[in-house]
């Protein structure tokens, strides 16, 4: 329940405080005076939008501070943030917005953020204006409505989850489909690539030994003439080294026993001539070998060159080239489980399509259902509000575009004003005054979907007068008995009926322009009513018939004086 409401430097208010009471609260004065810079400021208190062009005339600030005595709900938030709010104590909203258009925000005394301050906004205040009627004159906004009043927030949230989860593996099937012959192009190279890999065989060291072999048969003759010499050299030719080494093995062969230094020296030389007979017959078995190969030359020439080609190809070296054929053979199982991959997804596609239908028929027939209690208590409602030959229906539809994230369903409110008469959306029939009565049922009718403690009302009696505005009058008397109402109103059936009624008026002073308010005392009360039925020249036949309005509303409270 709001308290206590106080600005200072607020467009033309310089400093207001306004108290208010328990049950019925209304808000009169002229055109102009001043009462949606009140409610402008209680927005304020409560998160809403803030600039610096409602900074007062040379103030360097505008201050806003809201005292409430909150709910369980609002308390908890609190908690949630960390700050300490015993039940039983008054909540204080304030915010501080600077000629520079910066804002802050308070929650009894600790430093909190607009959003914070919105959020509390939710269980402290619920708001509806005349301007709340083009709601209505929304149908978009009309299943938002019966869903509330149904209370489908568990329902509704399955729906999406399901709804989204079925959209998400759906794009992915697409993505799969869609990219069908680009993974087939893939999955044919792979393949190719890895057929030449393979019959290429590429083996680690094999390089190098390729460049050896090809070094040698590019050079067979004069290798094969060098190794000849040497073993000429060696043993075969004229004066080869192995007789000479046999020569001197003759010569001191004789000796050798005489001394063990001449056995030892005959024993080397011995193994050198056995050292020369084995590199001699080597070197003849290498020049038996060592001849022109043309065709093996060719051959190792062609395969250095697929080797140094599919390295190119590949842009890796010998070991890369191993490597990237274990590569392929992965690769081609990835693209080939693809259209495995493929056909599980469709199958999760349609049991997911099949689950989210499942919960929309679900979420459809809870909406038919509620969208009938509905119409009958809206109807109820309305007949209490002079509209006893109303019509009023939910329709729930199906939506067009099919199954999304908030069901499969349209929902339209419709209304008949007079009996025989079809009902009709609301926008193509109701007049200002009914959709007023309209809006004004459908809040009787979810005050209790919602948290906030206090009920503000402004002017949705546009369109309304004579015994009608005395109708409307009875009913929002009837709603101010469960929790605060808080209405701006310029009808005098209405204003009657309040606990607390304060009067907004505008006066210069000091030659500025400031904005007053006054809480009535019942002699007071007259005087506003009766300007209120006949304006400024009352008499003292619209005072009585104020006099009236008074003694036959319902019994008030509330404190007189002067809230200046």
């Amino acid at each position: 329940m709001l308290l206590d409401l106080r600005i200072r430097d607020l467009a033309i208010i310089d400093d207001l405080r306004l108290g208010f009471g328990q049950g019925f609260n209304v808000i009169s004065g002229e055109t102009g005076a001043g009462k949606s810079i009140i409610l402008h400021a209680l927005g304020l208190a409560l998160g809403g939008r803030a600039s610096a062009d409602v900074v007062r005339a040379g103030a360097d600030a505008a201050h806003v501070e809201a005292t409430f005595e909150p709910g369980a709900e609002a308390l908890s938030l609190l908690d949630e943030q960390g700050i300490v709010s015993e039940p039983g104590e008054a909540m204080v909203l304030r915010r501080v917005v600077s000629a520079a258009g910066r804002s802050r925000s308070f929650v009894n005394g600790s430093t909190v953020t607009a959003a914070t301050l919105r959020g509390l906004g939710v269980h402290l205040v619920d708001y509806a204006s005349q301007h709340e009627s083009a709601v209505l004159l929304n149908e978009a906004r009309h299943r938002e409505i019966l869903d509330r009043f149904a209370g489908q927030a568990p329902l509704l949230e399955r729906v999406r989850s399901q709804v989204e989860a079925m959209r998400t593996a759906r794009a992915e099937l697409e993505r799969l489909r869609e990219s069908e012959s680009r993974r087939q192009a893939e999955l044919e190279l792979a393949r190719y690539q890895r057929e030449e890999l393979e019959e290429a065989a590429p083996v680690l060291g094999e390089e190098v030994e390729l460049e050896r072999e090809l070094a040698v048969l590019q050079q067979a003759e004069q290798l094969r003439d060098a190794v000849t010499r040497a073993e000429r050299s060696l043993y075969s030719g004229a004066g080869a080294a192995i007789d000479q080494v046999g020569g001197a093995l003759a010569g001191i062969g004789p000796f050798a026993e005489l001394d063990d230094e001449m056995e030892q020296i005959r024993t080397q030389i011995q193994e050198a001539h056995y050292a020369l007979e084995d590199s001699a017959r080597a070197l003849s078995r290498v020049a038996g070998r060592l001849h022109e190969d043309p065709l093996r030359v060719e051959e190792l020439e062609e395969r250095r060159e697929l080797l140094r080609t599919l390295k190119r190809k590949h842009r890796t070296d010998e070991a890369g080239l191993v490597a990237r054929l274990a590569e392929l053979t992965a690769d081609i199982d990835r693209l080939g489980d693809a259209s495995e991959r493929a056909d599980g997804l469709a199958a999760q596609v349609e049991e997911l399509a099949a689950t989210a239908a499942a919960a929309g028929d679900e979420l459809t027939r809870t909406r038919r259902e509620a969208g009938d209690r509905m119409a009958a208590r809206v109807a109820a409602a309305l007949e209490q509000l002079a509209m006893g030959g109303a019509s009023f229906q939910v329709a729930v539809e199906p939506d067009p575009a099919g199954l999304g994230v908030d069901g499969a369903d349209v929902v339209v409110f419709r209304l008949s004003a007079n009996p025989g008469e079809p009902a009709r959306p609301l926008a193509k029939v109701a007049s200002g005054g009914e959709l007023s009565r309209v809006l004004l049922a459908l809040k009787e009718v979810m005050q209790d979907r919602g948290y906030a403690g206090s009920f503000v009302l402004d002017e949705i009696d546009s369109g309304v007068g004579g015994s009608t505005a005395d109708v409307v009058g009875r009913k929002l008397e009837a709603l101010a008995g469960q929790r605060q109402l808080i209405v701006i109103t310029h009808l005098p059936q209405i204003a009657a009926r309040a606990n607390t009624h304060l009067v907004v008026g505008k006066r210069e002073r000091e030659g500025r322009t400031r904005v007053w308010a006054e809480r009535l005392s019942e002699e007071a009360r007259v005087d506003e009513l009766a300007r209120m039925v006949a304006g400024d020249r009352h008499t003292d036949r619209s005072r009585a018939l104020a006099g009236e309005m008074l003694q036959g509303s319902s019994a008030r409270t509330g404190r007189d004086g002067v809230v200046e």
